[in-house]
């Protein structure tokens, strides 16, 4: 049960975080979303494939996450795809589809509005305190019976940005969901 909660808390959060960014991301600047201490820029990902697709893993700037639980689950016209850390919480990456159900196979373009056909949202979340979204690149998804969906994205580039520094992440994995 405490488990369930705890579970329960995390993807309350990120659909939080993920609808935050969305409002942000109505901003007049297209290759910036704004919050009240951050913004964030994104530079194009490759469409290589990751060594590993047969697992759920993801390296931000080179250092691999663990204790990885992944959700993959519709809400409010999108498809979230989930994943973080179950012993400390994070890093986390959160990606939202187009529709109600797990996406196609195919590549989807990531971008900084609501997404539409053959698009989507990534966020990475290597912290408490930082919510990095990507404006470009691409999330290729291997569409299979649930649980074995894969998204895969390569050298996603996220730069997180405050009045008194900037800090770049890449980020590369597969999320089985």
């Amino acid at each position: 049960m405490k488990k369930l909660f705890t579970i329960t808390s995390i993807l309350t959060v990120a659909i939080l975080i993920a609808f935050a960014c969305k409002k942000s991301s109505t901003t007049s600047t297209p290759a910036t979303t704004s919050s009240p201490t951050s913004s964030t820029t994104s530079t194009t990902g490759t469409t290589s494939t990751p060594t590993n697709t047969t697992s759920t893993n993801f390296a931000i700037n080179g250092s691999s996450a663990s204790n990885l639980q992944t959700n993959g689950s519709a809400s409010s016209g999108e498809y979230l795809v989930f994943v973080y850390d179950a012993v400390n919480t994070y890093p986390q990456i959160q990606i939202n589809f187009l529709g109600n159900m797990a996406p196609a196979t195919g590549t989807y373009s990531i971008v900084s509005v609501y997404p539409s056909a053959n698009q989507c949202n990534f966020w990475v979340s290597p912290t408490t305190t930082i919510t990095a979204k990507a404006i470009s690149g691409v999330v290729n998804v291997v569409a299979s019976p649930s649980p074995n969906n894969t998204s895969y994205f390569t050298n996603i580039v996220c730069t997180y940005t405050t009045s008194t520094s900037t800090t770049t992440y890449t980020v590369t994995g597969a999320l089985r969901y």
